[in-house]
């Protein structure tokens, strides 16, 4: 894989709102990592850009096992770089659209993505955006609340509670 600041990048797994996003490893400490190549030209990356370091420490702030925190984010002359914990699972978008969850399963992973999202608006944070492919779900049915941007607002906080409202009774 490719070399960046502490980190090998291997295969670009998707895109964001912010731009390319791979999966990497952080041979320091061997753990596998996300790590988004933020587009420079994108909409919602000129808001990012503006308040950079304001996101970044807003972010990394989220300490939850159901939040895929930010671990390390910086600019230089190459770009401007997120990393995050690497959420493992399929986004709960692409399970349901398999079929039904199963009742049990469904309420679980709804408990869970309410209560990261208690825990971001505890520390100032709304996702602002929450969608099912927000949603990733792994082997054990444990969520992972992924695609973070800073939207601290009371609007965020209500777009959040309304996402989850609607996720929950598509389930």
């Amino acid at each position: 894989g490719r070399p960046l600041r502490g980190y090998r990048l291997h295969d670009q797994t998707g895109s964001s709102h912010l731009g390319a996003v791979w999966r990497a490893t952080q041979p320091g400490v061997g753990r596998e990592v996300s790590v988004t190549v933020v587009d420079p030209h994108s909409a919602s990356s000129a808001s990012l850009l503006t308040d950079f370091d304001s996101m970044a420490h807003a972010l990394g702030r989220l300490d939850h096992p159901n939040i895929t925190g930010v671990l390390d984010a910086w600019t230089d002359a190459s770009g401007t770089y997120v990393v995050t914990r690497l959420a493992r699972g399929t986004p709960l978008d692409a399970l349901h659209a398999a079929g039904p969850l199963n009742a049990a399963v469904a309420d679980t992973v709804m408990r869970q993505v309410r209560a990261a999202l208690d825990h971001a608006h505890g520390c100032g944070v709304g996702h602002g955006g929450l969608t099912e492919s927000d949603i990733v779900i792994d082997a054990d049915s444990n969520a992972s609340v992924t695609g973070w941007g800073v939207t601290a607002t009371t609007e965020a906080v209500a777009a959040d509670e309304e996402a989850v409202s609607s996720i929950a009774a598509r389930l």
